[in-house]
């Protein structure tokens, strides 16, 4: 294996660019040539066709900032080598964690068929919040990429293709891993899950299992510090 961990495997000339380093390109193996290129294809999309609503209340492009460009290059160097995408992450907040793993998980549902993605939060609003953003993602499409769905309901979505993006609380227990077969889970406020007496260790047990464990598969912990 030529690319090493660290590395900055893709560059970003601007906003919806994205290509592969002319210095990694000369030295990496065709496997990893690959991976980088999906990377690059599917960041690209992102920027180019997904907005967002400020704090503001405005709607701008997503245009990534530092935290996200990280996560962007460390998404594409597992992709590279075939490494399984898992993260847990300790986050600041507006740092624009979730946003970042909801438009990844938006645009592999909308570029691959059959791409199911389990948004988890320790309650409602937090379910709610994050899954607003996918909700967000949707409706500002530009009519240039519309989008097909055949269902959106308050914390679901589902494509024409046959994927789904689906968000719950970790109270759901059980019942979270008797759903579809899951290719990326997305875990929010993971630091809340056993307040008041929730078993999230079960709950989470369960879902976990329901994970295809493929190339693709990512499985993200997120949250910020409880501070005690």
């Amino acid at each position: 294996r030529v690319l090493q961990f660290g590395q900055t495997p893709l560059t970003r000339p601007k906003p919806g660019r994205w290509t592969i380093s002319s210095e990694v390109k000369k030295s990496i193996s065709a496997e990893e040539k690959e991976g980088l290129g999906k990377a690059a294809k599917v960041f690209s999309w992102i920027e180019t066709y997904l907005k967002i609503r400020t704090k503001k209340g405005d709607i701008r492009p997503i245009v990534f900032n530092t935290v996200q460009l990280l996560l962007a290059q460390y998404t594409a160097y597992c992709w590279a080598i075939g490494l399984l995408v898992r993260v847990i992450l300790p986050k600041g907040r507006q740092m624009g964690t979730s946003t970042f793993w909801q438009a990844l998980f938006f645009a592999l549902c909308e570029l691959r068929k059959g791409y199911h993605v389990a948004t988890v939060a320790h309650d409602e609003t937090g379910a709610t919040e994050i899954f607003g953003k996918s909700k967000t993602f949707y409706r500002e499409m530009p009519s240039s990429w519309p989008v097909y769905l055949i269902s959106e309901q308050r914390s679901r979505m589902d494509w024409a293709s046959e994927s789904s993006i689906f968000a719950a609380t970790i109270k759901s227990g059980d019942a979270l891993g008797k759903g579809a077969t899951l290719n990326a889970i997305h875990f929010s406020e993971s630091a809340n899950f056993s307040d008041k007496g929730t078993d999230a260790d079960n709950a989470e047990a369960s879902i976990l299992s329901s994970v295809h464990h493929d190339a693709m598969s990512i499985i993200v912990h997120e949250s910020t510090a409880k501070g005690r």
